[in-house]
């Protein structure tokens, strides 16, 4: 993951299934966990536009603050 990015993979490592990911920051501003979304391929738009990857970055985004991370909003996807 790039620092304060949502990562969009689309190397599938089990037939089928797509995922997208976005890390959480500590007050430390480290990567402390990651918020992700698993479905079955197909039926989650992974468009760097799209409503889900939006709102997984703002989610991911509002938990680092709640957490003490004074990083601001990055770019939702690295390409």
């Amino acid at each position: 993951l790039g620092k304060n990015t949502t990562q969009v993979q689309f190397n599938y490592y089990v037939n089928g299934v797509e995922a997208v990911a976005a890390p959480v920051f500590n007050v430390k501003n480290q990567v402390t966990l990651a918020l992700t979304l698993v479905a079955v391929e197909g039926t989650m738009d992974l468009s760097p536009a799209s409503p889900t990857i939006r709102e997984l970055c703002s989610a991911a985004h509002e938990l680092s603050v709640r957490l003490g991370s004074t990083l601001p909003p990055g770019p939702c996807v690295e390409g």
